[in-house]
């Protein structure tokens, strides 16, 4: 794999004082180190890359036909519904909100870490965009 060659001219491009201060990157580091990488999950760990892809290439199709089911099914009901009484599902919604809630607070808590110690390196915020 050749070398992606990266301008140094985006390399100065700064987004606020605060995040090229050197408190703030002291603050990162701080938090950095206090991190702990033993705190991995099982789940977190996959070692069948290569049969994931292959999978993912032998049923590329399958995600069409679930969005044209999908939006066959919303059409379907919107028709279906139309002259019904609305149903009420305060309750499994409000349920269905905070699993939702905690699902994302759950992800930012264990994405945000590496977040940080990415975006903490020289030029992290420009690599974590721009190179693949």
């Amino acid at each position: 794999m050749s070398a992606i060659y990266i301008p140094p001219e985006y390399y100065k491009l700064r987004l606020s004082p605060l995040l090229s201060s050197e408190k703030f990157v002291g603050y990162l580091q701080d938090f950095i180190a206090s991190q702990n990488d033993s705190s991995d999950f099982d789940f977190e760990h996959y070692d069948g890359l290569a049969k994931a892809i292959l999978l993912v290439e032998s049923v590329w199709y399958f995600p069409f036909i679930i969005g044209a089911v999908y939006i066959g099914g919303v059409l379907y009901l919107q028709h279906y519904m139309k002259d019904k009484k609305p149903l009420k599902f305060s309750g499994l919604l409000f349920t269905w909100n905070l699993l939702v809630g905690l699902f994302s607070a759950f992800g930012f808590w264990r994405s945000a870490p590496e977040l940080i110690k990415f975006i903490g390196k020289p030029h992290g915020f420009y690599e974590s965009i721009c190179i693949p």
